[in-house]
Order: structure tokens, then C-alpha cells, then sequence
């Protein structure tokens, strides 16, 4: 019995010495040191080892180590499998592993020293998530953050490359760093030889990643790719070989069925064992580019060995009504070789009814943002709830803003079913930023339907400047009836550029101001001749004007003396108002023009108490004079008649002139009433002298005659007479006496008797040249 207890003790050591100190995380950084301090102890031997009553640092350990595989002796065992996945035995036992330098022991049940280990903060791994490692015979610091535990310490580092023809047009390649930093790699890829593609990235050490590289371009048969990887000083290389056969041919195409009882739809796809991959989107008819109202774009491995997809909701709660094309686009097949293409996008209809009786009409627009010169495409849906003829409008407009650009308008509109409509326009550069819209509006019967805040998108247009406004900078004290006095105002022009603009002061609501033939204007009087014309305003520009009130005559006193509102109004050259404002003018008197027994006249031109006809104010706007006439003529000789013409308005005007010798309604010049017919264009203010060639026809009794010189603006004749008289050929002709002074003809004119005329005349030149003065740019 001695004898089998020496054989024991002999070999006991042999035994122990297989287990050794093989990891030692002596100062960790993750956690604290009572939280995260272990050492790992590696069994060499071929059998395990039972650990009851050793020791380790003098404190207790136990447990089985099984062969060639290792323990982790924790401080605190918990913390340590919450910081580091392992897959061996734990145990805890309350060792302390100073952080400067130790002497440990690792101590067999019969207290025998079976390894020991100084270290010491030099050595590394002071701190920084690395372990001290035993390699061999001696201590290195770990490669790999947080060390080995429950793992080979040191092993061949090196990176590897696996390539692998993954997809009909793609190779993957698999790289696995082993034990090498954290790096960057940079890949470079060659297919037969010729340079393909370069792709970089990370790869943590022990990690691992795939790269993909495509092939879609290469032809059917035999092909090598080549990979070089860049992995700091490290670098590898891998090579594949691979075939390409080509694919057998088939028309694939997909069905769409829609269900909107079941509210559901199915897609199909032909052949039915084809792999495909399909995108799927719902989008607005009637318009081309509309945003997707529905997107399903990732449906190709639905479809891999199976030809249908169905019993998908078609009406979700983000789409609102209106009418919808769900389209299905084959993207992408992988075994067959597609001989159609044509038939690869398909879509097919369905309609939300809307529900209720005003919000009957769907507007989209194509994008969401749009700026200024870019092209919009939008559509209008309408659903009627019964067959109407009305007025259909559409406009882009400004939310919360009265300004629109007509789209599409039409009156007498016949509806009896649903109906889309579409168009496009280029936004103009004048429009400010903000919230826009496609409204459609249909008027019928007393009612209407309309697209609400449909159709809405963003423009980045130029900065909002604010609305067009009016400032009174000064007003008369008053004005006497039938007189005139100016209005000085600021105009801003606000957001937009106006081509021509217009500006009237009337009498609101009562009439008490006149045009320059003594008639009321209101609102609809934006073309009378008392208003000031603009053309080529810009943005943002600041105007000074000066604007004539012509007050009535009041001849008879149908209007108190007092305080009257003047509403002073900027028109567009349709006549649409830009901006108003109000102002009070002091009217007070009566007109000068009025007969003494004129009190109980009503108005210019009606009858007085006497019977006589109250004289009519009249100022014209174009006078007409004749500077030079002969005395005398004879007939079938030519004579020349030299007209003045002068533009009393503040803006150019064109016209027509001619001239005739005539008796009551016979006309005795040659050739009719305009055969020596001129167009003279005429600026403002503008004067010119025109000569016209005359002949009297032959035959025609001697005697005087009357002379002619009209002018005509449109329907407006304007015109100047004289006195010739027809002698025989032989005869003398003499120069009339008068010749320099006008005959006839006025800038202004109320009666033959009346001298107004130089005092209105005044005016109107004074007008003009305060308005080509004072237009100041801001």
C-alpha cells in the first residue's frame, strides 16, 4: 500500500504542471478593476483536471478544466460575462491584480507552486483593453482588444480572400481579417485582365466583410477575375475562374388584376418558373412624372419560382381620392434572356370615389419643389355627382393669395362623367416663394365644386417683397365743381413686374369725378383719358405720380358741397385691379361753365328752364390746326395744305390724317374723302406738321368751298376747317392773309365762346411733365 502512494505522488506533479497561466487582465479599461480583472489558465494535458482546493493569488478556486481548453478565474464572474463573450468556465474568486507589478501564484490542493508569474506595467497592457498574453516562454501584449479569453492567444495573422460567383451578374468576395489591426482595405478588381472597379473599405481585426463586384456586362463563355487587397502593409491577392452560359430565351412579361370590390390587386408574371424582380408604384393619372402615390420596390424574391403576388390592399389610408394607375415594372430577370421589352411595364386603372358634395375635384402636380423657370406638368381629376354645364376654371396661385395664373378656362362646360384634364407651364421668374397650388373650380347652377388644398407644392421664387400699395403723399385743400386739381401719390409696385399699369382717380360711390368731357367715371373706367399710363414697371419699384381729379360741373347742384372719398386704383393691362386706396377730397362751388339761368339743369347737355341746352364740357385730347391754305385754286391743279397736329396725352399715340375740299355732302377734292390718307405716330406731347396734297376735280362750278384736315383715332375724329376758293386755271392764287395762325381746332375746347382752353391746356402739359419727372426707381 506505501508502494502505490510513492507511484501517486510521483506523477501528481507531472499532472499539475500541465496547467498553466496563459492570459492576465490586470488593468482593464471597459469597467473597473473589481468588476473586469481575470486570468485565464490553459489545461496542456490530455485529460482534465479537477481544481478543487487550489489556489490562485492565495484565494480559493475550483472546477473542472477540460483538455487542452481553458477557465477564466474572474473577480467578479457576472461583470465578466456581461463585457466578454466567451464560451469556456468561469469562476469567481477575489484575487487582486495590482495595477504597477504582482508576483502570482497559481497553487495545487496540496499548496504546491505549480506556475508563478511576475509582471509588471512595463510589460503593457497597463490600461489600454489589451491583456498580457503568454507566447511561448514569454509575455507580449494582446493584438486583439480585450484579449483572447477562452481562446488561442497568438496565431497567424493574416487576411484572406474568398471569391465566389454569387449572382448571374456578380462576384462577391469574402474577406477575413486574422488578427490584424482595424484597417481600411482597398480593393482593386479585374476582369480578364482589364481593370474593373476599386471599392474600399473596414474591416475590424478578427472581423470580416463581402464586397460586391459587378459582372452584367460580360459576354457568354470563359472569364478570370482578379482581386488585389490593400490592407496597411499587409496585402493578398485571389483569383476565380467562371463560365457564363447563356440564358434560354422567353418572352417575360407581367399581369396586373385589380379587385377594387375586395379593395385588393394581384401581378402575375410569365413564364411562371421565371425569377424576376418587379417594382411596383401607384401613381396619379393623367400625368406624366406624377410622384408615386404607392411604392413597393423590392419584390424579386416573391417571385423567384412562382408567378403570382396577390391579395395586397390597394386603398391604404395615405391615399385620397381620385384616379390611379398601379403600374408594374419587370426590373430585372435572372434566367431567361427577355426577347420583349416592351411588355415589361404594365399598369392598370382604379378609382377612390370621393365622398361628399364640394371637394369633387383631384389636382397634381409632378414635384413637390419646383423653382422659378422650371417646367410644371399637372393634371385635374373631376368626379361630378350629376350631369351640369357650368364654368371650369384652373389656376396656379399663391395659397392665401388673390394672384393666379390661368391654366385652362372654358365656359359652358358640359360634365356628365368623370373627366382629367392636363397641362404644363413655365413658371414665370416674377413669382414669389412660397406655398402653391393647382386649383380647378367648376361653377354650375348656383354652386360649385372645387379641389380644395390639393395639387400643393413649394416654390423657391423670389423673396416676398409684399403687396402692391399706394401712399397719399399730398391732396389738394379742395376742389371746385367743374375745375381740377392734383393728386400726389407713391406707388410701390410690390412682388411682380407689370408690363403696362394704368392709374384712375374716381369718385367712390358717388360719381363726382369726370373725364375730360365732363362724363363720371367709376372702377370700370380704367382706359378713360384721365388716367396716367405706365409701361415696364418693375418689382420692388418705388413711383412718384401726380393724378389729375376732374370734378363735375354740378351745373345742376345734384352734389353738396363737402367731403367726397376719391378711390385711387393701379389697373394691369386687363383692366384687373392691382391696389386700392382711399382718400377724402373738399368739393365745393359750381362750375363757371354753367349758364346764368342753369340751376334748375340736371345735367351737361340736358335742357334748362330757359330751353336752352347747358354748354357741354369738351377737352380734346388731339388738336388739329391748319398753318398754310391757299386763297384760291384751280381746278385740276394740285394745292398743299400744312396741319399742325399735337398729342395733348401723356402717352404716344398713332393716327390717321387727311384732308378734303367738299360742299354740304358733295366732295369736290379728286380721288374720295381720304385719298391723301397719312400715319402719323405721335409721342407725348408731340407736335408735327404734315403737308397734304389736294386737287380739285375738273368741271367744278366756281366758287368757295369748304376745306377739311381731319384726324382720326380709332372711332374719334378730330378735325380743323377752312374757306378755298375755285377759280379758272388762268387765275392768280394768293396765300390767305392768316397764314401762321390756326383756323380751328383746340388742345381743349368747351365752346366756341369759352376760355378755358389755355387754362386746361396748361394743365395737361404740367401733367406731363410731372409724371416723365418724378417716376423715380427705388
Amino acid at each position: 500500500m506505501r508502494q502505490l502512494t510513492l507511484l501517486l505522488l510521483l506523477f501528481l506533479p507531472i499532472t499539475a504542471q500541465a496547467i498553466v497561466i496563459n492570459e492576465i487582465m490586470y488593468n482593464p479599461d471597459q469597467c473597473s478593476d473589481a468588476d473586469c480583472e481575470w486570468v485565464e489558465l490553459y489545461n496542456n494535458d490530455i485529460d482534465s483536471i479537477n481544481l478543487a482546493g487550489w489556489k490562485l493569488d492565495g484565494k480559493n478556486i475550483s472546477g473542472i478544466i477540460e483538455a487542452n481548453n481553458y477557465l477564466i478565474v474572474a473577480k467578479d464572474n457576472t461583470s465578466f460575462t456581461e463585457y466578454f463573450n466567451t464560451s469556456c468556465p468561469v469562476v469567481k474568486a477575489s484575487i487582486s491584480l495590482t495595477n504597477s507589478e504582482k508576483n502570482l501564484y497559481l497553487n495545487d490542493s496540496g499548496n504546491n507552486v505549480i506556475d508563478n508569474v511576475f509582471y509588471a506595467a512595463s510589460w503593457g497592457a497597463d490600461g489600454n483593453n489589451k491583456t498580457l498574453s503568454l507566447a511561448g516562454n514569454s509575455w507580449r501584449e494582446s493584438l486583439q482588444a480585450s484579449g483572447t479569453p477562452c481562446a488561442q492567444n497568438f496565431f497567424e495573422h493574416s487576411l484572406k480572400i474568398n471569391l465566389e460567383k454569387t449572382d448571374s451578374d456578380e462576384i462577391t468576395a469574402h474577406i477575413t481579417n486574422n488578427g490584424l489591426n482595424d484597417e481600411n482595405v482597398t480593393m482593386d478588381f479585374y476582369i480578364d485582365g482589364n481593370y474593373s472597379d476599386t471599392q474600399n473599405g473596414f474591416v475590424a481585426s478578427f472581423g470580416s466583410d463581402n464586397f460586391y463586384f459587378p459582372i452584367n456586362d460580360t459576354e457568354i463563355g470563359n472569364h478570370t477575375v482578379f482581386v488585389n487587397a490593400s490592407f496597411g502593409a499587409f496585402s493578398e491577392t485571389a483569383e476565380l475562374n467562371f463560365t457564363i452560359e447563356p440564358l434560354p430565351n422567353a418572352d417575360v412579361y407581367a399581369a396586373i388584376i385589380i379587385n377594387e370590390t375586395s379593395n385588393e390587386y394581384i401581378i402575375r408574371t410569365f413564364p411562371a418558373n421565371a425569377t424576376v424582380f418587379v417594382y411596383i408604384g401607384a401613381y396619379a393619372t393623367g400625368i406624366d412624372n406624377t410622384p408615386l402615390i404607392l411604392d413597393v420596390p423590392a419584390l424579386g424574391e416573391d417571385f423567384a419560382g412562382t408567378n403570382e403576388w396577390e391579395g395586397h390592399d390597394i386603398i391604404t389610408e395615405e391615399i385620397d381620392f381620385g384616379s390611379y394607375d398601379l403600374c408594374a415594372e419587370i426590373a430585372e430577370i435572372d434566367n431567361y434572356n427577355d426577347t420583349n421589352l416592351e411588355n415589361n411595364f404594365v399598369c392598370a386603372n382604379f378609382t377612390i370615389a370621393p365622398e361628399g358634395t364640394k371637394k369633387r375635384i383631384k389636382t397634381f402636380a409632378t414635384k413637390e419643389n419646383y423653382e422659378l423657370n422650371e417646367t410644371l406638368n399637372w393634371a385635374a381629376q373631376i368626379f361630378p355627382q350629376s350631369s351640369a354645364t357650368g364654368d371650369l376654371t384652373i389656376t396656379m396661385q399663391k395659397k392665401n393669395s388673390p394672384n393666379t395664373i390661368t391654366l385652362f378656362e372654358q365656359n359652358d362646360f358640359e360634365l356628365s362623367e368623370n373627366v382629367t384634364l392636363s397641362g404644363n407651364i413655365t413658371i414665370p421668374d416674377d413669382r414669389v416663394e412660397g406655398i402653391y397650388k393647382i386649383r380647378a373650380k367648376f361653377s354650375y347652377s348656383g354652386t360649385y365644386i372645387d379641389s380644395g388644398d390639393s395639387g400643393q407644392f413649394w416654390l423657391a421664387g423670389l423673396k416676398d417683397l409684399g403687396p402692391a400699395n399706394f401712399t397719399v403723399l399730398q391732396l389738394p385743400d379742395s376742389v371746385s365743381f367743374g375745375g381740377f386739381k392734383t393728386i400726389f401719390v407713391k406707388f410701390f409696385s410690390g412682388n411682380y413686374n407689370y408690363g403696362k399699369l394704368k392709374f384712375l382717380v374716381y369718385g367712390y360711390p358717388k360719381q363726382v369725378l369726370a373725364d375730360t368731357e365732363g362724363q363720371g367715371i367709376s372702377a370700370s373706367d380704367f382706359d378713360s383719358d384721365v388716367a396716367i399710363e405706365l409701361d415696364n414697371v418693375r418689382r420692388g419699384q418705388e413711383i412718384y405720380i401726380a393724378l389729375p381729379a376732374f370734378a363735375k360741373q354740378n351745373c345742376g347742384n345734384d352734389y353738396e358741397e363737402g367731403a367726397y372719398r376719391a378711390r385711387i386704383r393701379a389697373y394691369d393691362s386687363a383692366g384687373k385691379p392691382i391696389t386700392t386706396a382711399d382718400t377724402d377730397l373738399q368739393l365745393s362751388g359750381s362750375s363757371s361753365f354753367c349758364s346764368s339761368g342753369s340751376s334748375s339743369s340736371k345735367a351737361s347737355g340736358k335742357t334748362t328752364a330757359l330751353g336752352l341746352a347747358a354748354p357741354k364740357q369738351k377737352i380734346e385730347l388731339i388738336s388739329v390746326s391748319i398753318a398754310d391754305i391757299p386763297a384760291e385754286t384751280a381746278t385740276s391743279s394740285d394745292f398743299t395744305i400744312r396741319a399742325k397736329i399735337k398729342n395733348n396725352l401723356n402717352s404716344s399715340k398713332q393716327v390717321e390724317v387727311y384732308s378734303y375740299v367738299y360742299q354740304s355732302k358733295t366732295i369736290i377734292s379728286e380721288g374720295g374723302w381720304t385719298a391723301n390718307k397719312q400715319t402719323v405716330y405721335l409721342d407725348s406731347a408731340d407736335e408735327k406738321t404734315i403737308e397734304l396734297e389736294n386737287r380739285v376735280k375738273a368741271g367744278v362750278a366756281l366758287g368757295k368751298y369748304d376745306v377739311k384736315v381731319r384726324v382720326k383715332d380709332g372711332a374719334k375724329n378730330y378735325d380743323a376747317d377752312a374757306e378755298i376758293k375755285v377759280v379758272e386755271q388762268s387765275s392768280s392764287q394768293k396765300v390767305n392773309a392768316g397764314v401762321g395762325n390756326a383756323i380751328t381746332g383746340s388742345a381743349v375746347y368747351v365752346s366756341k365762346t369759352s376760355t378755358i382752353n389755355p387754362v386746361l391746356g396748361l394743365f395737361v402739359f404740367l401733367l406731363l411733365v410731372l409724371v416723365l419727372v418724378l417716376i423715380k426707381s427705388k
